[in-house]
């Protein structure tokens, strides 16, 4: 595995090179790779994920199966643990959370160290968003939106990614005692459109997500007296 990641890393340099093409050039507004990301990937530091695989070969003006290292499947039982951690809501329930933390503890012991940068970052989220509903400390979940909020201003469409970073930034403000301070404010109003527009390309588990994270935002913005929003994401 670390022997394909080399080689995929050369490839990837090498013809952006070839190309003529900076970091940045090749990233374009970094909405769906970012140059921090891509110096990981020609490093041969991180497993790119199928999207970022195909954005590469479309911004290199290449054919996929080109650029493509021996991809491989994700395990059947990490997607099964994946699945029931976006579907299940524990509403600190002793015996849901007890199975939560079990899902939690196989990824970590059998699987997140092999699994695309992506696929971690998602496990990193569930992790941080049990970690915050549980403790109510906002710095445990701050950390790891600096990131990514910067990333996430720019996007029109939004990933599973995207949907478990806004419900994180939800929860967040939510346990915010100075909400009007949190660097998630401004943000609200677009990320809350965005969300309210209807979308059929997402997958079932990603509606769930979506679900939970419309749900958040009702009590945010009920919270702040706006009916108005309070009505539209009740109708969607």
């Amino acid at each position: 595995m670390v022997e394909d990641l080399r080689k995929f890393a050369t490839l990837v340099k090498k013809y952006r090179k070839q190309k003529g093409m900076t970091k940045e050039e090749l990233c374009q507004d970094e909405s769906e790779l970012t140059v921090r990301q891509l110096t990981r990937i020609e490093s041969g530091l991180s497993r790119p994920t199928l999207t970022k695989i195909n954005f590469l070969a479309e911004r290199l003006d290449m054919n996929l199966f080109s650029l493509m290292p021996d991809y491989t499947e994700l395990p059947k039982e990490y997607l099964d643990l994946k699945y029931q951690l976006l579907r299940n809501t524990t509403y600190s329930d002793k015996r849901k959370i007890y199975e939560e933390e079990k899902r939690f503890e196989i990824i970590y012991e059998n699987y997140y160290e092999d699994l695309p940068e992506e696929e971690q970052l998602i496990v990193d989220i569930l992790t941080t968003i049990s970690d915050v509903n549980e403790s109510e400390l906002i710095e445990l979940g701050n950390h790891l939106l600096e990131d990514y909020l910067d990333q996430l201003k720019k996007k029109n469409t939004y990933t599973l990614n995207d949907l478990l970073l806004i419900k994180l930034l939800l929860i967040i403000m939510i346990h915010d005692d100075d909400i009007y301070c949190n660097p998630g404010w401004k943000l609200l109003p677009k990320i809350v459109q965005r969300l309210l527009v209807d979308d059929g390309e997402l997958l079932i588990y990603q509606q769930f997500v979506l679900r939970d994270t419309l749900f958040l935002a009702l009590g945010l913005f009920f919270r702040l007296g706006d009916y108005k929003k309070v009505r539209e994401i009740l109708d969607r």
